[in-house]
């Protein structure tokens, strides 16, 4: 007996969102037709979605065993790779694709998500550019674009490389979905990075209400408000950071040291070691929160 009929019900059963049925109706598949490369191809992609990436990689890998060129399969896979830090493998996948002359804008651009995790960051920019000449409305594009460029040249929390082609970009995007937070909330933060204070602010406070739950926009939002002097209310949006984000070392230090203007010695330091608790391999963090501990302990 072939497994196509199995095959074609799972797929009917996963646009149905019935994934556990689909999943059992490939493992069908698979077993009555152990070279059924596309079986393994969405029993992986299914497997992905699900959260089992081991697994999910293991199908992919034998379904381009079985077909080398299976362009389904290698989108899935650099997917998997992508999700998995394998960023170097995850390029690999992708440049196959456009080889073959199958990718899409879309996995033109998560290529240069990856070069970006590979700090190549020129060729995350290119990556984006193409995908945004395949498909000028691809709103995603425009926002990874701004986000390459923003962390261009590896400078942590101070000025980044391009904020002003960060904010052209990311108000492309907002002009083709204006509820998008993350693209709020990043140019808030390009903003930020201009010293715009109104404008930062206003983005970063649309971008909560779209999404209250992003932790590095109430910690950025913070900042803005330590800069225009309103301490209270920036302890307030650190206190909502760390909440949502409990590991969020850089929050700590942004209280610790809000706290330590307000005249709240033991509330800093307590930030400051709690800075030193969750991030034990940040050495940005660590260096700081020593430094500002060493300094409480030298005050009268």
């Amino acid at each position: 007996m072939t497994g196509l009929p199995w095959y074609n019900r799972g797929n009917a059963r996963r646009d149905l969102g019935n994934l556990a049925g689909a999943q059992s109706d490939y493992d069908e598949a698979i077993r009555l037709d152990p070279a059924h490369a596309p079986a393994y191809a969405n029993r992986g992609s299914l497997r992905a979605r699900r959260g089992d990436l081991r697994a999910a990689l293991a199908d992919l890998n034998e379904a381009l065993r079985l077909k080398p060129d299976l362009g389904p399969a290698l989108t899935a896979r650099a997917q998997v790779f992508l999700s998995l830090g394998a960023f170097a493998e995850c390029v690999a996948d992708y440049d196959e694709l456009v080889r073959l002359g199958i990718a899409s804008a879309d996995p033109v651009s998560n290529r240069g998500l990856a070069k970006e995790g590979l700090r190549d960051f020129d060729g995350a920019i290119a990556d984006h550019t193409e995908a945004l000449r395949m498909d000028p409305s691809y709103a995603e594009a425009l926002v990874n674009r701004a986000t390459a460029r923003e962390a261009k040249g590896d400078r942590g929390d101070r000025i980044h490389d391009d904020p002003e082609g960060a904010i052209e970009d990311l108000t492309q995007a907002l002009a083709i979905n204006p509820r998008w937070p993350e693209a709020r909330i990043n140019r808030g933060i390009a903003h930020q990075n201009l010293r715009r204070w109104k404008e930062a602010f206003d983005d970063l406070t649309e971008g909560l209400r779209l999404n209250p739950d992003f932790g590095n926009a109430w910690y950025q939002r913070g900042r803005v408000r330590v800069e225009t002097g309103d301490i209270d209310a920036a302890i307030a949006d650190f206190t909502e950071a760390v909440t949502r984000w409990p590991r969020y070392a850089n929050a700590f230090l942004a209280r610790g040291g809000a706290r330590e203007r307000k005249g709240d010695a033991a509330g800093a330091a307590g930030d400051y070691r709690k800075a030193l608790e969750v991030a034990p391999q940040n050495w940005w963090a660590r260096e700081e929160a020593e430094k500002a501990l060493r300094r409480l302990a030298d005050s009268p």
